[in-house]
């Protein structure tokens, strides 16, 4: 179950135990033509919530929320594939590729994005951002992201906090703690973090980016794949976005 499955069965069951009058599984059941057993296992976790019928229990609970819900369920899918790991060293060869790079590249864990390594170009263009620190923290609380980023901050920072807001639980480092602590004083955060990004967002394919000078804006491929260099070690090493920063377009 995705982290979003299960704070869907979470909102769900807290709105039918919240009704005035309260609702029974039984009463649940009724209102919306679903068996006492498929109500158990939804509420339970025993089976995953499907968009039908998130759509079908919602309207029986009288949610106004049905759409933000809608997102999480979406998001919780990727929330898979964001879980914090380790700062561990990345390996020469993984260090010498990123370097590399015609372009702007980066390796980062994924949960607060700590930067492994990232080349000139990729430092460059995101000021302030260096290994060792974490690039969802530059977005937050550096003012030149949003200069960087432009009309894209917003909503590229917003699905940074949320996806990390919901992962809150698995960041037992104390640096990670500090991290969103930190973010958590930002006027914006109480937002980002309790609203779901636009569903077309999370799978957008280009950011609008200006580049140091100010004189110049990037137009780029966004690309987060997990682990990109073939691994045979085992036991497997902690899980690492490439992110890479292609242009396709100028001015």
């Amino acid at each position: 179950m995705t982290a979003g499955q299960a704070a869907v069965r979470d909102r769900l069951a807290k709105a039918r135990l919240d009704a005035d009058p309260r609702l029974s599984q039984q009463d649940l059941a009724d209102l919306t033509g679903l068996s006492v057993a498929t109500i158990k296992a939804y509420e339970s976790g025993a089976r995953k919530v499907t968009h039908r019928t998130l759509a079908t229990v919602a309207t029986a609970l009288g949610l106004p929320d049905l759409h933000s819900l809608e997102e999480i369920l979406v998001q919780g899918i990727q929330l898979q594939h964001a879980m914090p790991g380790a700062r561990t060293a990345p390996e020469p060869r993984d260090k010498a590729w990123v370097h590399s790079m015609p372009f702007p590249a980066a390796l980062l864990i994924p949960g607060l994005l700590w930067v492994l390594e990232a080349n000139a170009a990729y430092e460059r263009l995101h000021p302030g951002v260096h290994a060792g620190s974490s690039f969802l923290e530059w977005l937050v609380l550096d003012h030149r992201s949003k200069h960087v980023l432009s009309e894209d901050w917003w909503p590229e920072t917003h699905l940074g906090v949320w996806t990390a807001t919901q992962l809150r639980h698995h960041f037992t480092d104390q640096a990670d703690r500090q991290v969103f602590e930190r973010m958590s004083a930002a006027p914006e955060f109480r937002i980002m973090s309790t609203r779901p990004t636009a569903r077309f967002y999370a799978g957008r394919a280009r950011l609008h980016l200006r580049d140091h000078t100010g004189q110049r804006f990037y137009y780029v491929n966004v690309h987060r794949d997990a682990n990109p260099l073939p691994r045979t070690s085992t036991p497997a090493l902690p899980p690492v976005l490439f992110h890479s920063l292609i242009p396709v377009e100028t001015p």
